[in-house]
């Protein structure tokens, strides 16, 4: 079984009618035999489900100038690109935690591949394997900027975001 918080939920309203596909996805999930392990998997549903943001771009350094916007339900900004479009996706990605022996609670869900968290995010500042991944993929990939779930994006380099938080 798998809760979501209204943390969740709130997190969820940046992936449009994502929650019409999630009982479908979360049935196709096996749960780890380990009671403490996070589950973090791709569901393809092999038809269109939603559009991805996420996009694969040339390689930045983490002093070079980009676009950042911060998302609605996020802490931190997340690299942006202008002027694309998301691409239509038959994959959900899915990250939930154990809560007990037989609940997970989602963390979160978004349409298109699995992504590493963004650079900012707390948890990675005490594990410089994550974060160096982290930085690596989020050198080479951003999410498409979306004026409905977006702040105005600025430009920064992802040195100075990591340091503000």
């Amino acid at each position: 079984m798998v809760e979501l918080s209204n943390k969740t939920l709130t997190h969820l309203e940046v992936h449009p009618k994502i929650i019409d596909y999630l009982l479908e996805a979360i049935s196709q999930i096996y749960l780890p035999e380990k009671e403490d392990e996070r589950v973090r998997v791709e569901i393809d549903l092999k038809k269109v489900v939603g559009k991805s943001s996420l996009i694969k771009t040339e390689s930045i350094t983490n002093n070079s100038d980009t676009y950042f916007s911060k998302r609605k339900g996020r802490e931190g900004p997340s690299r942006v690109l202008l002027n694309q479009d998301p691409q239509e996706t038959s994959i959900i990605s899915i990250i939930a935690e154990p809560k007990d022996e037989k609940q997970y609670n989602l963390v979160s869900a978004w349409y298109g591949p699995i992504a590493p968290k963004e650079p900012w995010d707390n948890s990675l500042i005490k594990d410089k394997k994550a974060l160096d991944e982290s930085l690596s993929f989020w050198c080479c990939h951003a999410l498409v900027y979306e004026v409905d779930f977006m702040q105005e994006p600025f430009i920064s380099t992802w040195e100075k975001v990591i340091s503000s938080i």
